[in-house]
């Protein structure tokens, strides 16, 4: 007798674990909110460094609130809003396709981190 209960209640343990690990609930997808409005249809100007090199730099930010992001000759590099996230204070980042980004916007300037491909570019743009 003791050993069926104990079969029972093994097997309702292990069915309730199977229950919770297959949830179909997406956990893991971007929920980030892109930039704001008064950041978008925005195109900044000027130069990302990576310590060594100097690159002109074109920053787009559209009327979704993403942002699209050109170093050098380099394809532009699109981040969709749903991989931006607001940290509060006009700290915006998150990370997109092997990049990550912070982008902290005042009312002066736009300070940018930008890593990708393992290279880690810095600038400063003003508004």
């Amino acid at each position: 007798m003791l050993k069926k209960i104990l079969t029972i209640f093994i097997s309702l343990l292990v069915s309730s674990f199977l229950v919770i690990s297959c949830s179909s609930d997406d956990v893991t997808g971007a929920t980030g909110t892109g930039l704001p409005q008064q950041y978008r249809f925005q195109v900044y100007t000027g130069v990302l460094s990576d310590g060594s090199v100097n690159y002109n730099t074109t920053i787009r930010t559209t009327d979704k609130g993403s942002v699209e992001i050109e170093i050098g000759s380099n394809s532009p590099f699109i981040i969709p809003e749903g991989y931006i996230f607001d940290k509060g204070n006009g700290v915006y980042s998150g990370s997109y396709e092997g990049a990550s980004f912070n982008f902290i916007f005042s009312e002066q300037s736009l300070d940018i981190d930008f890593s990708k491909d393992g290279k880690r570019y810095v600038g400063v743009f003003s508004i």
